[in-house]
């Protein structure tokens, strides 16, 4: 069966379905094995009164009316079913009514069709695959007993010699014969489709669930991994620092008089120590924060001038103490519609990465411009530069680069991927262009701020 056709079978099988839960009890709805069963006792309701009543217009046509009758009795039982599950919701009794009702139509056909001789014997082994279907449990078993037991009683009674008289006229035996046992096969037939459609269904469920299992599996290890891995990065990231302001404590504990020259130099290596571990345990909660979903980014008026000078100022001394020019050309005074604090956040990790990989006595330049309905703001170095697989590593978590910083600076592999992140929740992003040995343009992309109130001044002015 072609692709299409599955799809077109799946959707008309969904649109019987809506049809069949107006009948369905709305307790039965809260479970997908309830609803199942409800179903199929509604299909085998309805189908067996059209199936009934086709077969009583049959039998009344060659004056077959005993049997004519006994089948209008199960019809109506049969049609009666969908509105005994809506009025009731009880699955287990409507399922033996359904039963029952078989039972006692092949009973009375028997009777009235030659006892053991007719077709209607046969039609017996019909109804505790219908109860096994419809009921389950010990009730498929109490109706392939009571079954078996009727059967048994014919042959009994046919053994001794009982015969029982069909009640149509000898000349239709045939017909009738034939007529019952083609609609047996078919029956029996269908019977089968639906085992095996639900033995698939249920295969299908427990590979769903096999799935959801392992894929759940597969993220706890993933999650165990990156747990170790966070510990690790704090370990190791933190351990210096800390060991740095514990040193400096130590000795400006031990020092009788320090100068005040001393003083400013310790105190300054504590205050950038200190400032590192900050920098790694925000990393580490800003990480926590995105995959949580809980990142909840404002895109406010962000003036880029006041923002990128900033930064700029926040960087001449480092890149000072590598005797590194700190280049800013601004050639726009649009505002971006960004949250202040995210493109802050991602303006210091871009700036500060460039003079981290950058060597001695090189450049860093920031430029700022406009392009149609974006903010571009193009942060450029004269490092290493990188190559194309660290390119394909740069915005992942935990990416490694095979780079080093030039003079020590540390690296978690987290900064990128938080500023990517923080960059796309705004409607932005950020992308990198590089060669080995040419350095690296780091381009973040953000909308520019649109004031709606001029906006819809000239929009009103359009229609004036």
């Amino acid at each position: 069966m072609s692709e299409s056709n599955t799809t077109d079978c799946k959707s008309s099988e969904k649109i019987f379905n809506v049809l069949l839960d107006d009948y369905v009890h709305e307790d039965l709805k809260t479970s997908e094995e309830l609803l199942r069963r409800a179903r199929l006792l509604i299909r085998f309701g309805f189908m067996g009164a059209a199936f009934g009543t086709c077969f009583s217009i049959f039998y009344a046509a060659i004056s077959h009316f005993w049997g004519s009758a006994v089948i209008v009795f199960c019809s109506s039982v049969f049609g009666v079913i969908p509105w005994m599950i809506r009025r009731s919701g009880n699955l287990r009794l409507c399922g033996h009514v359904f039963s029952g009702a078989l039972w006692i139509g092949f009973t009375l056909l028997c009777l009235v069709e030659g006892g053991l001789r007719g077709h209607a014997i046969a039609w017996l082994a019909s109804v505790p695959l219908c109860a096994l279907l419809l009921i389950q449990g010990r009730g498929a078993y109490y109706w392939g007993l009571v079954c078996s037991l009727t059967a048994f009683i014919f042959g009994l009674l046919d053994l001794i010699g009982y015969r029982f008289k069909p009640t149509y006229e000898d000349h239709w035996e045939s017909l009738v014969s034939t007529s019952g046992y083609t609609a047996l096969v078919l029956f029996l037939s269908l019977l089968g489709y639906i085992f095996e459609n639900t033995r698939h269904r249920a295969f299908q469920m427990k590979q769903q669930a096999l799935d959801a299992l392992s894929e759940a599996n597969a993220n706890l290890t993933k999650l165990n991994n990156e747990k170790d891995e966070f510990l690790s990065i704090a370990a190791h990231d933190l351990k210096n620092p800390l060991g740095v302001v514990s040193g400096y404590a130590q000795l400006l504990r031990g020092q009788s008089n320090p100068s005040a020259l001393d003083i400013e130099e310790q105190t300054s290596a504590i205050i950038r120590s200190s400032d590192r571990m900050l920098a790694i345990i925000t990393n580490l909660l800003d990480v926590r924060t995105i995959e949580s979903g809980k990142l909840n980014l404002r895109r406010d008026k962000c003036d880029l001038d006041s923002l990128l000078n900033q930064v700029n100022n926040d960087y001449t001394r480092a890149a000072a103490a590598k005797d590194i020019r700190l280049n800013l050309h601004i050639e726009t005074s649009r505002a971006a519609a960004a949250d202040i604090g995210a493109t802050h956040q991602i303006l210091d990790n871009l700036v500060s990465n460039a003079i981290k990989y950058t060597p001695k006595g090189r450049r860093v330049t920031v430029l700022c411009r406009s392009l149609r309905s974006d903010i571009i703001i193009d942060i450029q170095d004269e490092g290493p530069g990188l190559s194309a697989e660290d390119q394909s590593n740069l915005f992942k978590k935990f990416g490694k680069l095979t780079p080093r910083p030039t003079a020590g600076e540390s690296s978690n592999g987290l900064g990128l991927w938080i500023a990517s992140r923080m960059a796309l929740e705004m409607g932005g992003d950020i992308t990198c262009s590089s060669e080995l040995g040419k350095g690296c343009s780091f381009v973040l992309r953000l909308p520019a701020w649109s004031d709606p109130q001029v906006e819809k001044s000239s929009a009103d002015a359009l229609y004036v």
